[in-house]
């Protein structure tokens, strides 16, 4: 019996190639016609979807993404106010105000509100812990039940606040987190107005204030309110498209056209160091004299600058209960005194009235004949008077009886006029206070006396303003002898505020200025501010001022001293005038010179020495003045500036 034959299990082991070449082709060519025709199936079906959503759902998926973005107004951060190097006077930062919704919304058909928060303890604790415990969840959980306890609102809000001025990052960032996860929450920016001078220049910032929690800070008053058109700002409208968990995807856009928000910054003339100087003046000035208030003034002459403007009582922005009151520098309207005399001796020699050297007897008391009228003038002063002098000792020595000499030759006409070139009665252009707070003088024309001019040339009889005679004063610093018109603002944004135009000119000959300074300079070295107001570091010309009232006990009320330095190259004037100061229990009478010229003194010696680092007398001196901060914002401001009148040449 023969074996049977077994089946082939096994490939060839060999092949002709050309078998094999043509295999593995048609297998390659099979593969990509089977992967192709998938792909060309998969994306004739993306056409298919595409087209479907677009043609036949289109619309509706539009109207569901217009859904998905909402326009959020953007409050704007009100607008720095800086010193004329950069320094911080008021500023604003960003802050949060955390509210809860204790209501919700009213459902129509139940006529029943619809709480926003269901659950208020375990909402409580989580806010609570948000907050960083401040405050706890017992409080927030208090101020919830008892607001439900009220009545709601038409619409069934019933917000209550938990927590205001929130200026931590963390915060923050956590807070604007969880308002969309966390129904019931409710943050909104806010701005928070800080001086961090606290009263240093309160009187001339002014403040301002949020009339409620959901409006920015207005300012009411100061430079806070006479510059509110350019540092409130504006508020921008912006679209937010947000994705379907009401997160924003995109950079917000704007809707109005405008992407700054911001107020704009305002750069004033105030330096914070001499105002530091002054607020430290009046501080001892009040402790010595104890006045019911003082003012005290620094001038740059070759400008008009308003370097420093203090005041007692004073004013801090950050009391949120207090009240600015009366500007005394920019208001007061008061008698100026004795300050007057160099004023209408200059007049008097600029109509060739008097002469530089003709002599004068510095009476104590001399009678003039106006019409029918006699009118005595005695002379204010005590201790042993000079037998007879020129313009230069009637103005050191401040004698009363011969400045009424230089007024009635000058006549009743001529005084109107010179009264009336220095603007008495005239307020300044002064951009950035309100009109509210900008005083002028006042010459009681209805109850003028035939024989009051004489009055006049001695500052009796008229009031100015402290501003007024700081300005006036200007020109004896002056090489052309002009008056100053005084400039608060340097800048608004990026917009320059130009140097104000100059007032009349005093004295146009140089002999008649150089008796007026001499007598200026007479008044520290040699006359009624000798005692108080001469330095061993500089050389200060100026002039003492004291008035009493007209009626009642005769207590001075206006006491002053105004005066500028250094004599030779002035580079700053100084004003310091105290209001009804008392007299001393050593019997110290309140003069002028003794009750404002230490504060003066003091003022210039820190200044120009301290802070400026002229050489004094000996030679010394210290770190030059910082230069004026050239880097304004270049932003132009929201409201244009109005045009201020050109200066006119020094």
């Amino acid at each position: 019996m023969s074996t049977p034959v077994r089946p082939v299990t096994e490939l060839p082991r060999t092949v002709p190639v050309g078998l094999a070449r043509t295999t593995l082709r048609t297998v390659q060519r099979g593969r990509t016609t089977v992967v192709f025709g998938l792909v060309l199936l998969l994306f004739a079906a993306l056409l298919v979807r595409l087209g479907k959503v677009q043609l036949l759902g289109g619309a509706g998926y539009r109207g569901m993404v217009d859904k998905q973005q909402s326009i959020v107004s953007v409050a704007p951060l009100r607008g720095a106010i800086l010193d004329r190097v950069g320094r911080a006077l008021a500023l604003s930062r960003p802050v949060r105000n955390v509210f809860v919704e204790a209501g919700g919304v009213i459902d129509r058909r139940t006529d029943s509100v619809l709480l926003s928060v269901d659950d208020v303890p375990r909402f409580a604790v989580t806010l609570s812990e948000l907050l960083e415990g401040v405050p706890s969840a017992k409080e927030i959980r208090e101020l919830i039940q008892k607001r439900r306890q009220d009545a709601f609102s038409q619409s069934g809000s019933a917000m209550v606040p938990v927590r205001r001025a929130i200026d931590d990052p963390r915060l923050i960032e956590r807070l604007d987190e969880a308002k969309a996860r966390l129904p019931g929450l409710i943050v909104r920016h806010a701005d928070r107005r800080d001086y961090p001078n606290g009263s240093w220049g309160g009187h001339l910032l002014g403040v301002a204030r949020a009339p409620d929690a959901d409006r920015p800070p207005e300012g009411i008053d100061g430079i806070e309110q006479g510059l509110e058109a350019f540092l409130c700002g504006q508020t921008v409208r912006r679209l937010v498209p947000r994705d379907g968990r009401g997160r924003a995807f995109v950079t917000p856009r704007t809707v109005d056209g405008r992407e700054d928000a911001d107020g704009r910054t305002a750069w004033l003339s105030i330096d914070l160091v001499v105002q530091g100087f002054c607020e430290q003046a009046l501080d001892r000035l009040m402790d010595e004299w104890d006045p019911m208030g003082a003012v005290a003034i620094v001038m740059d002459p070759s400008t008009g600058d308003v370097l420093a403007m203090a005041q007692r009582p004073g004013f801090d922005p950050t009391d949120t209960d207090g009240a600015a009151g009366l500007d005394l520098a920019a208001q007061w309207r008061t008698e100026v005194g004795s300050t007057f005399k160099p004023i209408t001796g200059a007049r008097a020699l600029d109509l060739g009235l008097v002469g530089p050297q003709e002599t004068f007897e510095l009476p104590r008391s001399r009678e003039f004949r106006v019409g029918s009228v006699v009118t005595p003038v005695r002379d204010a002063h005590e201790g042993e008077a000079l037998e007879s002098g020129t313009l230069v000792e009637v103005i050191a020595h401040s004698n009363n009886p011969d400045a009424a000499l230089w007024a009635h030759r000058i006549g009743a006409a001529g005084m109107q006029t010179l009264l009336a070139d220095l603007g008495v009665e005239r307020p300044f252009p002064l951009l950035g206070l309100p009109k509210s707070r900008e005083g002028v003088g006042m010459i009681p024309w209805k109850k003028l006396g035939i024989a009051d001019h004489l009055r006049w040339g001695f500052g009796h009889g008229f009031t100015m303003t402290p501003l007024r005679l700081a300005a006036t004063f200007c020109a004896f610093a002056r090489d052309d002898f002009r008056t100053v018109t005084p400039r608060l603002v340097l800048a608004v944004g990026g917009e320059t505020v130009p140097e104000l135009g100059l007032g009349p000119c005093l004295a146009r000959n140089p002999v008649h200025q150089g008796a007026l300074r001499a007598g200026l300079r007479a008044c520290v070295t040699d006359g009624t501010g000798k005692r108080s107001v001469l330095s061993t570091k500089y050389a200060i010309a100026g002039k003492t001022g004291t008035a009493k009232k007209p009626v009642g006990d005769g207590q001075y009320y206006s006491c002053s001293f105004v005066g500028y330095a250094p004599a030779e190259r002035p580079r700053i004037v100084v004003l310091v005038m105290a209001q009804e100061p008392r007299v001393k229990a050593d019997g110290a009478k309140p003069y002028g010179g003794a009750v404002a010229g230490p504060a003066v003194k003091y003022i210039v010696e820190r200044t120009l020495d301290d802070y400026f680092g002229l050489p004094t007398a000996d030679g010394s001196g210290r770190a030059p003045l910082p230069e004026v901060a050239a880097t304004a914002p270049a932003a132009a401001p929201a409201v244009p500036l109005s045009a201020a009148p050109a200066r006119e040449g020094r």
